[in-house]
């Protein structure tokens, strides 16, 4: 068995976001379809004497707090075991672009501590762990590409998607993620095309008809809070 093991934790994109109204938990349901990219990070676990998490560059959040760290801690008490792993992140996915770059190291770690432990890649506890993570995190056990549902976090199915090539620009700014969102029910309810004609697309390799039917519904949203955004 390998004491080591190295595991890509690939961004992701959006090519297609609505978004519904708040529940009463102030939670929203939203349909998306995600992408994952070549691009991302890279996790690296290695057998310790207990849990240690380190993160370069250093994105300025405490090791505990790290969700790489705290998905090791719940996947492990998943298992019945102790969570006696080092942990290093490599990280190229900027925090806050909405990229994934946090979800995708968190089910990296769950992916790599499967391997290391010998838990069948299609085992129950891994999707039952990645929901309690976040919204994103389940998609990078089914990616590289797929249409969910819930809060994101609902395999509704995979895509058989072409290869494409991106351009994915961040200008340098995040987005604060609960402002966004108060700033989208602030608005009037935007019109949201069906996400139908993407997946004709893509499904048929239509890399033409997947460019014109992209859609995120957060944009207008997002703009207004950071208005560099839109000069991008």
């Amino acid at each position: 068995m390998t004491d080591t093991i190295v595991v890509a934790a690939p961004a992701k994109v959006n090519l297609y976001l609505a978004v519904g109204a708040a529940g009463t938990d102030g939670y929203h349901d939203v349909t998306t379809v995600l992408a994952a990219l070549e691009f991302g990070d890279e996790v690296t676990i290695a057998q310790a004497d207990a849990l240690s998490l380190v993160c370069t560059p250093d994105v300025g959040v405490a090791a505990e707090d790290n969700l790489a760290y705290r998905a090791a801690v719940a996947f492990a008490a998943t298992c019945g075991r102790e969570p006696s792993v080092a942990l290093r992140v490599t990280k190229r996915v900027p925090a806050g672009a909405g990229l994934g770059g946090g979800s995708s190291d968190a089910a990296a770690v769950l992916r790599g501590l499967a391997s290391l432990w010998g838990v069948d890649g299609d085992d129950t506890r891994l999707r039952e762990t990645a929901v309690t993570l976040g919204a994103d995190v389940p998609f990078f056990l089914d990616a590289p590409c797929a249409l969910m549902g819930g809060r994101g976090d609902v395999l509704l199915r995979g895509i058989d998607a072409p290869q494409l090539d991106l351009v994915v620009v961040w200008p340098g700014e995040p987005v604060p993620t609960a402002a966004a969102y108060r700033a989208f029910d602030a608005a009037p309810a935007p019109v949201q095309p069906s996400p139908d004609a993407l997946l004709a697309a893509l499904e048929s390799g239509d890399r033409t008809g997947v460019a014109a039917h992209l859609h995120n519904a957060m944009t207008s949203a997002s703009a207004g809070l950071v208005p560099v955004i839109a000069d991008a």
